[in-house]
């Protein structure tokens, strides 16, 4: 999904469905200078996945660490959080 504004683009999103009811989002980047364009983006997405594909979960990702970012996702009101874990080879 993109959005363009006055022909500009201005956003872009990109997922896909990973099982029955649920996607993911893998990548989503937005003009920062455009106030509320990343919900926005995001509002329809998940509209879009539901209504067109079935989807009742939406799997956006960890915050990397960023306070900011954890801020954001949390808004969304998530039905649940997994742990994340790091692998490493000895």
């Amino acid at each position: 999904m993109v959005i363009y504004i006055n022909g500009e683009l201005k956003g872009f999103t990109v997922g896909e469905k990973i099982s029955k009811d649920t996607a993911t989002v893998i990548i989503e980047k937005t003009d920062f200078e455009v106030l509320g364009c990343a919900q926005f983006i995001f509002r329809e997405f998940s509209k879009l996945l539901k209504e067109h594909y079935g989807v009742a979960y939406i799997n956006v990702g960890d915050d990397m660490g960023f306070e900011n970012l954890k801020k954001v996702k949390m808004s969304y009101r998530p039905f649940k959080l997994v742990p994340k874990y790091t692998i490493y080879q000895k």
